[in-house]
């Protein structure tokens, strides 16, 4: 089981082991909404697979620990966590950048916001009962994800454009779209239109597929035809203050096995 090398508001870093019993056997699959890929990296490797997301910085950083992973962390050879350098990366935002700063600027900045929340706002992130972040320590995971990735298809397209494309008998799709009726929590907005259309471009697939969300009634109408299970999340709020259990449903087009497990993510 590799972990993923970042981390990602949202991640289903602890859910996956609720998850991963769950996938069918398959040849070719397939995540449209990639994040930190909690649960690509802790299943075993597929014959074809394809990794998506809409966020363009996220998708070029796993496109470098693809094909580029030392030159991505030679950048941090003298990398110090300070406020001066988050700043200095927040102003060249909208500066022409190639793939391997474009890579260095992203990890950075998701570093220096808690919990993996990545914005425009420039909130460097410390804390007065932690050290600062070691970047001279990201070498071993970075390393994992490199291996793992080989021979992966890395897509920065929408879901309506990724399922059709890799749609097949043998494909199975796992689908981890941002929560409904929930705001401030992901950059690209995931509009009620668009869960309908995930779902219309669900219903109309040849493979299989596994869809993660949040607990709420409207989805459960939307999904009353298909085999649906609920489970407990315990999400943190901050180091200091205690978790938040919320609902989470979990939805397929096949057979669940029934459980009670209750997940923890980070």
């Amino acid at each position: 089981m590799v972990p993923s090398p970042i981390k990602w508001q949202g991640g289903k870093a602890r859910l996956r082991r609720i998850i991963l019993p769950r996938i069918p056997e398959h040849v070719c699959y397939v995540e449209p909404f990639f994040g930190a890929g909690w649960v690509f990296f802790a299943k075993p490797k597929s014959n074809v697979e394809v990794i998506a997301d809409v966020n363009a910085e996220l998708m070029n950083f796993f496109s470098v620990l693809k094909s580029d992973v030392e030159g991505f962390l030679q950048q941090f050879d003298w990398t110090l966590y300070s406020r001066e350098e988050f700043v200095h990366i927040m102003e060249r935002r909208g500066l022409e950048r190639g793939p391997l700063t474009r890579a260095y600027d992203f990890f950075y900045r998701i570093q220096s916001h808690f919990g993996g929340k990545y914005n425009n706002a420039i909130d460097w992130g410390y804390g007065r009962g932690k050290p600062a972040f070691d970047f001279g320590g990201i070498r071993p995971r970075m390393e994992l994800a490199h291996e793992r990735l080989r021979g992966v298809y890395i897509e920065n397209r929408p879901f309506h454009d990724v399922i059709p494309r890799f749609d097949g008998p043998d494909t199975f799709f796992y689908c981890d779209p941002p929560y409904f009726d929930l705001t401030g929590y992901h950059q690209h907005p995931f509009a009620k239109e668009d869960h309908l259309r995930l779902r219309d471009t669900l219903a109309s697939v040849q493979g299989k597929w596994l869809l993660s969300i949040n607990d709420h009634p409207e989805v459960r109408h939307w999904y009353a035809d298909f085999p649906m299970d609920a489970v407990d999340v315990l999400y943190s709020i901050s180091r200091q203050k205690s978790g938040l259990k919320s609902g989470e449903l979990l939805i397929s087009n096949y057979a669940l096995p029934t459980s009670h497990e209750e997940g923890v993510v980070p």
